[in-house]
């Protein structure tokens, strides 16, 4: 059976993803500071929209790890979006750089980040 997913489960994986390294050394925003949403989009599993907003499809996620890694990932990309990196909705060298370290500290596989 599925996971019940609402703006609140998200805001609680952002949460905890912000207490464990590496996430812990970026420094990102507070969760009352950003807006989680939730969809139904089939063809997307998350995304960042500056700023903040995470949004995650109910379409895509039913599975806690599957909701832990995609809020990661897009918090990734709220990261880069941060520190003022002009590729931060791209998928390219710096992103790899911060999926990998993300990664081999959760135990994700990187292709799949």
């Amino acid at each position: 059976m599925a996971m019940t997913l609402s703006p609140g489960t998200v805001q609680v994986t952002y949460e905890y993803l912000c207490q464990i390294p590496p996430f812990k050394r970026m420094k990102l925003p507070a969760s009352q500071d950003v807006t989680f949403e939730v969809n139904n989009d089939p063809t997307c599993y998350g995304e960042y929209e500056p700023e903040h907003t995470i949004r995650i499809s109910r379409a895509k996620v039913g599975f806690l790890e599957t909701l832990i890694k995609t809020v990661a990932h897009e918090m990734v990309h709220l990261h880069l979006y941060r520190i003022g990196y002009k590729g931060w909705n791209l998928h390219d060298k710096k992103f790899e750089y911060y999926a990998n370290r993300i990664s081999n500290f959760m135990g994700f596989d990187p292709k799949e980040f």
